[in-house]
């Protein structure tokens, strides 16, 4: 199994990599979306970086 891709950093520390899984008669690509150890696995970049931009909105007025 190849190793995740780096794709995506913030300026807070966000990050997003990419998964290529083997599966059924193709692969398929899953982005890891994390902030601040929370994480979540997204099919689509777009979804990946719009979850990262929710977790640092919401954990860093949280965190205020």
């Amino acid at each position: 199994m190849p190793l995740p891709e780096l794709i995506s950093t913030t300026a807070n520390g966000g990050t997003v990599h990419k998964y290529s899984l083997p599966g059924g008669k193709h692969p398929f690509d899953r982005y890891l979306a994390c902030f601040l150890g929370s994480c979540k696995f997204c099919t689509g970049y777009a979804e990946a970086i719009d979850h990262v931009h929710d977790l640092q909105d919401t954990l860093m007025i949280s965190t205020n």
